[in-house]
């Protein structure tokens, strides 16, 4: 079973692994977002959504409190978010056991020494490309590590093309990659997302992937491998939850922090998306 992870993660730069995670495997997880998010409801003084969307899971309270949360106060839902992984029910699911073994099967390295970053969730609402991403590589957010992967999983529902999916450009990772700094998914914009772009001429030739898969699916993938966020065009939204798993032993530097980037602030002004050479 180990080869048969191992040896298409090397080839292609990323693996699926359908079913990695149950429902149950997440219920902790989703009473607490369910919590947080009525928390910050209450300090807000809104009342939740009587008639939220008509395609959304109405079986629980996640996604009326969701949508609540993020149309009255983006901040207060970002922030709520952002709560998450700092949670029992986040720790727990970072330390969930089968997760650790993949990711120190794939990193060669040994378990107890693992950064587990996350559980992150993301939220893709249809239309809205405010925290998309263009093609990047994650080894660009991260430079001073030099041994870590990705891991991106489908949850609430499943992940597929035309719902905000992830698209992977397989091979890519065989390779380091230059990348465009600036501020929007297709076009400036200063409340959008910062993007390292790595350009689409660039990697035109690799094919691209998409994620079609049911909730609780693991997608790990290397840092070198070129990814993007798509559109949702769907009426319904769509979520990932997202870990980072590094190998701190080779890095050159004893500081914690993962996410110091040498970076110039002024790029992100004059940077311009479609720009190419």
């Amino acid at each position: 079973m180990l080869d048969e992870q191992i040896k298409p993660y090397k080839k292609n730069g990323f693996i699926m692994l359908p079913g990695f995670f149950s429902r149950t495997d997440f219920e902790d997880l989703l009473s607490t977002a369910e919590s947080i998010m009525k928390m910050q409801i209450q300090k807000l003084g809104i009342k939740v959504l009587e008639r939220p969307s008509a395609e959304i899971d109405l079986s629980r309270p996640f996604e009326t409190l969701v949508e609540t949360l993020y149309t009255s106060d983006q901040n207060a839902f970002e922030n709520a978010v952002a709560m998450l992984p700092l949670t029992a029910a986040g720790r727990r699911l970072a330390s969930n056991a089968d997760l650790l073994k993949i990711c120190s099967n794939l990193l060669e390295a040994p378990e107890d020494i693992l950064i587990m970053s996350g559980p992150n969730l993301r939220c893709n609402y249809p239309g809205q490309t405010k925290r998309l991403y263009t093609w990047h590589s994650e080894a660009h957010w991260y430079p001073k590590r030099r041994n870590f992967l990705n891991v991106w999983i489908p949850f609430y529902r499943e992940k597929m093309e035309g719902n905000g999916t992830m698209l992977l450009k397989r091979g890519s990772h065989t390779q380091q990659w230059d990348f465009a700094e600036f501020q929007g998914y297709t076009k400036n914009d200063s409340e959008s997302a910062l993007q390292y772009e790595v350009p689409d001429s660039e990697v035109q030739t690799y094919e691209s992937v998409a994620v079609n898969q049911p909730e609780g699916t693991l997608i790990a993938f290397d840092k070198n491998t070129v990814h993007s966020s798509s559109v949702n065009t769907s009426g319904t939204i769509t979520y990932s939850l997202e870990f980072r798993c590094y190998d701190y032993r080779r890095d050159l530097t004893v500081a914690f922090g993962s996410g110091e980037r040498p970076y110039s602030l002024e790029s992100r002004r004059t940077g311009r998306p479609g720009f190419r050479v």
